[in-house]
């Protein structure tokens, strides 16, 4: 069964600190890895600078040489306002698993 975290978020910019958070996650926890989710479009927030594929796109640069650490584009994918409740059903469905959701 997997063991992951959830990791959601604008990431706009996606920086050092989001990476020492799921790194360390990862490792206090012992779990098999983390997803990083950029948010479609966050409800309590207003229009992010960067586009959300750009946000995406920042993400995956991020993550490489973190192999624990991964993206995914569930929330861009699936459009409209992004509400964490709707990404981890979706997510439990398509890996189930114990999850771990940060924020």
């Amino acid at each position: 069964m997997a063991r992951y975290a959830v990791f959601g978020g604008t990431f706009d910019p996606i920086h050092a600190g989001h990476m020492a958070l799921a790194e360390s996650v990862v490792d206090q926890l012992n779990l098999d890895d983390v997803v990083l989710v950029p948010s479609h479009q966050n409800p309590l927030k207003g229009k992010s600078g960067a586009t959300g594929r750009d946000r995406l796109a920042m993400c995956q640069l991020a993550t490489t040489g973190h192999p624990k650490v991964f993206t995914s584009d569930i929330e861009l994918s699936r459009g409209g306002k992004s509400y964490t409740v709707d990404t981890l059903e979706e997510m439990a469905l398509a890996r189930p698993g114990k999850i771990w959701f940060v924020m």
